[in-house]
């Protein structure tokens, strides 16, 4: 029978800010959703508890009832690191970890076949708790059968817990309270109304009409409970580290010279992190000395990056700290990344263009003055039937602007589509449909090697009407040409270019 854990690292913003700042535990901690007197707790440890701060209450509010109270914000970059930390840790344990998308800190574990490892499955949890006891992490393993009946016991119990058989298992997560859920408190009230305080006493209620009186978050975990939504384990499947490494032919000591080496890896390093989303949180060198251990340099922005010449002069500093007597004769580049903000991405795309556009922009505008507004315009796309009217030219009034992050497609060129701004007469008659030798642009491009098509567009009734039938004609040297064949004027006629 497959056996699933589930662990809670039960408050993981307030472990991170607790492991971030060295906080011990006899301290007041509180997480704040921004660094400011007005700002909101959001998570409280129990020395806090204890002295009457509770999250929802302003952070000035709390300072009234303990003056030792400690705050800090810890943003989602940092959350998305703990989560990355804790799912490579859990993976040493299991090689099928899923992180749960609604809840930061919550995991499923696949248990099955590891009792033919471990005598007792309770050792194997053991083990993997204290593995995350030792990175800085408290939390919670309940090993199981199914989903939900793992996480309802793990978000009430602290410890770590086996369940010998189902019937067990959910007869433990009947008698959870449902506010244990993170139901909100004012659907608990209602309700408790009903007499319903435990999971047991939520699914006992009528599907019907309990989305309508109660919401569609309790419609969810009642479906949740009764296994509607026990869907497989869907582990998370580690992506290869952005990693390269250096070989030299000889033994380098010269700081200048491996600032510059890192200083040529980085961009496509950092590339390589911005196509999956994310943003450098740290940068590790492995040195490889020709006479020592191997041993590693961490280097991390304030907070995560993309900003290359930032991280080339904080690359710097470290070299230049380092005395390395022997000489190198390899070097290891690893790039760990979070989840980036769109900002930073976008930071990352217009490094990467080459042009100046606050340059073009001062050209532009100096066209405009001379020959007037109309002189700089731009494509818009517009409704029409015909290719010829489905865009239109407007003057330019916003500067140039760098392509997005993310716009390229890697290993791919771009292809143009340049259309004339008047159909061009081409020789040939009905029968030229199909490759045969056509020489539709001259000798020198040589004859039609391929032909797709017809693409058809008709219509146009309301004021001529249209009958073409498009096809991308290849030439021998290369080139596309875009035409169409027009059955009402009986020819050909080229509308424009593939580049």
């Amino acid at each position: 029978m497959d056996r699933m854990a589930c662990v809670d690292v039960c408050s993981l913003a307030l472990q991170l800010l607790v492991r971030q700042e060295g906080f011990s535990q006899d301290d007041a901690v509180a997480v704040v959703d921004k660094d400011t007197p007005q700002g909101v707790i959001v998570q409280v440890n129990e020395k806090a508890w204890k002295a009457g701060v509770r999250a929802g209450q302003r952070y000035a509010t709390a300072l009234g009832l303990t003056a030792a109270l400690k705050a800090g914000m810890v943003g989602e970059a940092e959350i998305d690191q703990g989560v990355a930390e804790l799912a490579e840790l859990l993976l040493g344990a299991s090689p099928n970890v899923e992180p749960s998308r609604d809840q930061s800190g919550v995991f499923w574990v696949d248990a099955s076949g590891l009792g033919l490892l471990y005598d007792d499955l309770f050792d194997w949890a053991s083990e993997a708790r204290q593995l995350l006891h030792d990175a800085g992490f408290f939390a919670t393993f309940v090993v199981g059968f199914s989903r939900f009946g793992a996480y309802a016991v793990a978000r009430s119990r602290r410890g770590t817990l086996v369940f010998p058989d189902p019937a067990t298992e959910w007869r433990e997560a009947r008698a959870v309270r449902i506010e244990r859920l993170g139901i909100q408190p004012r659907v608990c009230n209602q309700l408790a109304l009903l007499g319903v305080h435990t999971i047991g006493g939520l699914v006992g209620l009528p599907a019907a009409g309990l989305r309508q009186r109660y919401g569609a978050e309790v419609h969810r975990w009642r479906q949740f409970a009764m296994g509607d939504e026990g869907l497989p384990l869907q582990p998370k499947i580690p992506e290869a580290p952005v990693r390269t490494t250096v070989i030299f032919d000889f033994a380098e000591r010269n700081h200048v010279r491996l600032m510059f080496v890192v200083k040529r890896e980085l961009h496509p390093l950092l590339a390589k992190l911005v196509d999956r989303a994310h943003a450098m949180a740290a940068l590790e060198l492995q040195f490889h000395p020709r006479d020592g251990d191997p041993f590693t340099e961490s280097i991390r922005p304030a907070q995560p990056t993309c900003d290359e010449r930032l991280i080339v002069d904080l690359v710097r500093l470290r070299l230049e700290s380092l005395q390395l007597r022997s000489g190198v004769t390899d070097l290891v580049i690893t790039l760990r990344g979070v989840s980036g903000s769109s900002a930073q991405l976008a930071l990352f795309a217009r490094m990467e263009c080459t042009r100046d556009l606050d340059a073009a922009d001062r050209a532009l505008a100096r066209v405009r003055a001379e020959f007037g507004d109309n002189s700089v315009t731009y494509a818009v796309l517009s409704d029409g039937h015909l290719p010829e009217a489905r865009y239109r030219f407007e003057p330019s009034v916003q500067g140039l602007r760098a392509p997005a992050a993310g716009s390229r497609v890697a290993g791919r060129a771009s292809l143009v589509r340049r259309v004339l701004r008047k159909p061009r007469r081409l020789s040939g008659g009905e029968d030229n449909r199909h490759p045969d030798g056509w020489l539709v642009a001259g000798v020198e491009r040589g004859p039609v090697v391929k032909s797709q098509g017809p693409y058809m567009v008709t219509g146009g009734w309301w004021v001529r009407e249209v009958e073409r039938a498009y096809h991308f004609l290849e030439l021998e040297n290369g080139d596309v040409l875009w035409a169409y064949w027009d059955a009402r004027r009986r020819a050909w006629f080229q509308h424009g270019e593939v580049e």
